[in-house]
């Protein structure tokens, strides 16, 4: 297994602004369907997402609901 602790080029978080700022702009929680094992843990552990029981989809609540 690879574990890479270094920043990337700033793609992603960038990405994860700018879609949180829209799903803050329309009251929406922030979701991603699926996520392999390696993206989940990055969500969870760095960007505040937590898992949807029974499932592979991870929410960040935004909307404040």
């Amino acid at each position: 297994m690879v574990h890479n602790d270094l920043p990337g080029n700033g793609h992603f978080a960038a990405f994860l602004k700018q879609m949180e700022a829209l799903c803050k702009d329309r009251g929406v929680d922030l979701l991603f369907l699926d996520v392999q094992a390696l993206l989940a843990a990055h969500l969870v552990q760095k960007r505040g997402f937590e898992r949807q029981p029974g499932s592979t989809h991870y929410r960040k609540t935004i909307a404040g609901h």
